[in-house]
């Protein structure tokens, strides 16, 4: 799903199909990462659609950011534009990760909170710490509680609502 402001890409929320047991070969630095839920995913309909990271402020194709796009609501649009497009097209369920809340986190990771999921109708099947996100977590900011700044949600929305 992509953003545009006039002709200028300035986002995208990226998904697949969603497939059980998907290992992630590199991790956090893996697109597959985002479909990797560690063992912690419910058992799904088989048409579910897992979303993988958005990338807001992205406005060309490097690793940079457009900061002047962060926090304008480009990325809960994806996510709505997304949903509503799943729904559509017979999906019966939306599997996401959900990031941690603080922001630098979410900018690092490139994903969305996991309650800005549940705002958007997502139950929460688990939660767990994700032990490579806890140690990249540990040099970004050591006042944080590690735990709660690595623990990641399993959110799921299913169709019909």
């Amino acid at each position: 799903m992509l953003a545009f402001d006039h002709q200028k890409h300035i986002g995208q929320l990226q998904f697949r199909p969603y497939l059980p047991n998907t290992v992630s070969p590199r991790g956090l630095h893996d697109p597959l990462y985002w479909m990797d839920f560690q063992g912690h995913a419910p058992d799904l309909p088989g048409k579910t659609l897992s979303l993988f990271c958005y990338h807001v402020g992205q406005t060309d194709n490097t690793q940079a950011r457009d900061s002047r796009y962060f926090g304008k609501g480009i990325g809960l649009r994806l996510l709505n534009e997304t949903l509503q497009w799943a729904k559509g097209a017979g999906f019966e369920a939306v599997i996401a990760k959900g990031c941690p809340g603080y922001r630098s986190i979410i900018e690092y990771m490139g994903g969305m909170p996991t309650q800005v999921y549940q705002e958007q109708g997502f139950k929460i099947a688990a939660t767990y710490i994700d032990p490579e996100l806890r140690t990249a977590v540990e040099n970004m900011a050591a006042d944080w509680d590690l735990n709660k700044a690595s623990e990641v949600g399993v959110c799921v929305r299913y169709f019909p609502d």
